[in-house]
């Protein structure tokens, strides 16, 4: 506990350049997670001795004059409120893989003392209204995997087996190219996603139903937005 309190006393202090707020860390393995009074929230890892910032606009929540922090910690995974000029996101971050996990728009809490309860990549706080919401992120590559088990699902009628697998060999791409995670992989899986876009607008009305074509293209596109919105 000595070498704990020296870890929180002396390295969080150097790296935010502020008093962190009072009495408020989350522990997650070799990693401490800490919000300075301004609402910074940081990450530190112990044996690297190596921190990271996570959100400027983000881990705290105005109440009764006070800033209470909005953030939580489960295993591998940071989870907190982030303010934005166009609305409040729950953001998460893996602290495994030093990846976004990604973030999803949320009702603002107000008025609200409660912070996050997180678990797995799980997060409930207390929106508008006294509703706890539950909060959960999926990354491309889990998109990827509902995608292919979609196009898995269509019987022969609607998509005709030969053509089937040429999709599901291209899904099965991107999703390589997703868990390999290195920093060409955003890019190999969005050519391999509009292929798979190519090869279903080209059948379509042949060997795809244009049902079973709507959904494929949709579901193709949407994974490819969101992985372009999360390279910036």
């Amino acid at each position: 506990m000595q070498q704990l309190q020296r870890l929180v006393d002396g390295q969080v202090q150097a790296l935010s350049g502020a008093s962190p707020f009072p009495g408020h860390y989350e522990v997650s393995g070799q990693n401490v997670v800490y919000a300075d009074a301004g609402g910074t929230l940081f990450l530190y890892d112990s044996v690297t001795s190596s921190g990271t910032t996570l959100s400027t606009t983000g881990a705290r929540l105005s109440y009764v004059g006070q800033v209470i922090p909005m953030f939580g910690t489960s295993g591998t995974t940071v989870a907190w409120l982030e303010g934005r000029t166009d609305g409040t996101y729950a953001c998460m971050y893996d602290t495994a893989t030093h990846q976004s996990l990604g973030s999803v728009g949320v009702s603002c809490p107000q008025g609200l003392p409660w912070p996050l309860a997180v678990d797995g990549t799980n997060a409930v706080y207390a929106a508008t209204g006294n509703f706890l919401t539950l909060v959960y992120i999926t990354t491309a590559a889990d998109e990827v995997a509902t995608l292919t088990d979609d196009i898995t699902a269509f019987p022969p009628e609607q998509v005709d087996p030969q053509v089937q697998s040429g999709l599901l060999a291209k899904a099965d791409a991107a999703m390589e190219a997703l868990d390999k995670g290195n920093p060409n992989a955003a890019t190999v899986a969005i050519n391999d996603l509009k292929a798979l876009v190519n090869q279903t607008e080209a059948q379509e009305g042949k060997k795809i139903t244009p049902e079973a074509a709507d959904r494929i293209i949709d579901g193709a596109n949407t994974i490819i937005a969101a992985i372009q919105a999360e390279q910036g």
